[in-house]
């Protein structure tokens, strides 16, 4: 009976062992029992498309990215690595000594090197839009995997009136008051406006997953910002570049194809988005590799932001960038997962982990360090200081009661959309990629000084509005969550801490072990 139960206390062991093998050479669906002489070759096969599509997709991204002119010197490389690394070191001791997210840590570290080091911390504009690029995609490839498409379909005109009524409030009132204090042209004004108005989602998002992992808010709730938080960008980018289109054009023509540019391009983002999340649930389905399916989903998403980017598509970009995650989470969880929902549950809290993982170590601190490397306290006027702080507390006064406002007809507590109205206020990755374009366009095209000052003041306000925003938003997040925020805490079961959808995820993780030990 001894040597029976060392036996088979021993062959449970090596079946542990064998299983934790099989789950990276097998599709997630299979186990290596079941794969078999025929399925061993289907292994295979799909072993072979997926890094033939990641190699494809690489050198596809590379192309994109290489066409623009960026110089890389050993200085500006040294540069570089001192700021991730004083960046993640100050975030993580912001996170763990003062419970600051880490973010603000790394907002700070970058803003303290540029102001105190000198233009040797400035990172040059092509590492800075290559970084924005890469943080603004991986950031809402993460907020799309957390979105649940029914929770937010459920919710009727709430998302929708969160995605528009708030950022247009904002970027009218905005405009209007810098018209009044800094004489701007009216188009100017509101292109100004558009750039305040953009929410930051890697603010938001993070601070909310944050929310989520501690057991505080709803599914609903998360899904709505979430979703919200994206397309509020999109709103906000085309209305910025209609309005520089007709601040800087007269042409009849060039108005028509500034108004048409916004639909189309988000139209084909919405079809890039919708092809994309397909190929990510099929890989999901078939491929072999956990690492594989999280690079591939990454040059996905890198790849179409690219592309639309030279294409001028810009609101396209940010649509299907949002499409590809939310897609994909869909298809998984109904007919093309077929019947073994933990496949689905599987494959999606692995990407979510990964994608997590590189975010909080790679990108998190060189995009927010880089942010704040980029505002330079001698390039603010101080006769700027006093019209941008009215542009900004006027539009925000306006701003926040109509985010309330927009929340309401749902299911939503007055302190979960007092939470949103706060939650709405941040502005950083949006404001940081957009403040000096209209500047540049103007001094491009021969405009006049006065134009040049209105850039100038447009920069201006824009570094401002990241300085008093992002840190009240990190900490509103942070501080007012918990307070506002129903718990999804269970007394006496630690593992409810997080959010329902994890929940769930564990719960069909158990059940999913169950079967298999049957």
């Amino acid at each position: 009976s001894s040597s029976s139960s060392s036996s088979s206390s021993m062959g449970a062991e090596e079946g542990n062992e064998e299983s934790k093998f099989d789950n990276d050479v097998v599709p997630p669906h299979q186990t290596k029992g079941e794969v078999g002489e025929d399925g061993g070759g289907k292994v295979r096969m799909t072993t072979a498309l997926s890094s033939f599509l990641l190699v494809a997709l690489g050198i596809a991204l590379l192309r994109l990215v290489i066409q623009d002119q960026m110089t890389v010197t050993r200085t500006a490389v040294t540069a570089m690595g001192v700021l991730w690394g004083v960046s993640l070191g100050i975030g993580a001791a912001f996170q763990q000594a003062l419970g600051i997210p880490a973010l603000l840590g790394s907002l700070l570290a970058g803003l303290v090197l540029r102001n105190v080091g000198g233009d040797m911390f400035e990172t040059s504009e092509g590492f800075r839009e290559l970084i924005e690029t890469v943080g603004l995609s991986v950031i809402l490839l993460m907020s799309s995997l957390e979105i649940d498409a029914r929770t937010v379909y459920s919710a009727g005109w709430i998302p929708l009136k969160l995605t528009c009524i708030p950022g247009l409030t904002e970027a009218s009132v905005a405009a209007g008051v810098s018209h009044l204090v800094f004489g701007m042209p009216l188009a100017l004004a509101f292109t100004l406006g558009f750039v305040l108005s953009a929410v930051s989602p890697a603010i938001v998002v993070p601070g909310l997953m944050a929310l989520k992992k501690e057991g505080h808010g709803t599914s609903s709730v998360a899904s709505l910002l979430f979703a919200s938080c994206a397309f509020d960008d999109v709103v906000a980018i085309l209305g910025f570049s209609v309005s520089l289109g007709v601040a800087l054009k007269s042409d009849s023509n060039v108005l028509l194809s500034a108004f048409m540019l916004g639909p189309v391009s988000i139209f084909f983002g919405v079809v890039a988005g919708c092809m994309g999340g397909f190929v990510l649930a099929l890989l999901c389905k078939l491929s072999p590799n956990r690492w594989q399916r999280t690079v591939i989903a990454i040059e996905l998403v890198l790849l179409l932001s690219y592309g639309f980017e030279r294409l001028s598509f810009a609101a396209g970009s940010a649509a299907g960038t949002m499409i590809i995650g939310i897609v994909a989470k869909y298809l998984l969880g109904s007919a093309l997962a077929g019947a073994d929902e933990c496949e689905h549950n599987d494959c999606v809290a692995n990407l979510e982990a990964d994608i997590n993982t590189i975010w909080d170590v790679a990108i998190r601190p060189l995009l927010f360090a880089s942010v704040g490397a980029n505002l330079a306290f001698q390039d603010i006027p101080s006769q700027m200081v006093g019209g941008s702080l009215a542009v900004i507390a006027i539009a925000l006064l306006f701003r926040l009661p109509m985010a309330y406002l927009a929340t309401g007809g749902g299911s939503l507590t007055r302190g979960e959309r007092t939470f949103v109205s706060l939650a709405w206020t941040p502005k950083a990755t949006v404001q940081a990629a957009l403040s000096s374009v209209p500047l540049s366009m103007i001094r491009n095209s021969g405009g006049s000084d006065e134009l040049v000052l209105n850039g100038k003041q447009i920069a201006a306000t824009a570094t401002i509005a990241i300085l008093l925003t992002a840190p009240m938003g990190l900490l509103c997040i942070k501080f007012l969550g918990p307070r506002l925020l129903s718990s999804t805490k269970r007394e006496g079961d630690p593992r409810s801490a997080g959010d329902e959808g994890g929940s769930e995820r564990r719960k069909h993780g158990e059940d999913c072990k169950e079967d298999h030990s049957d």
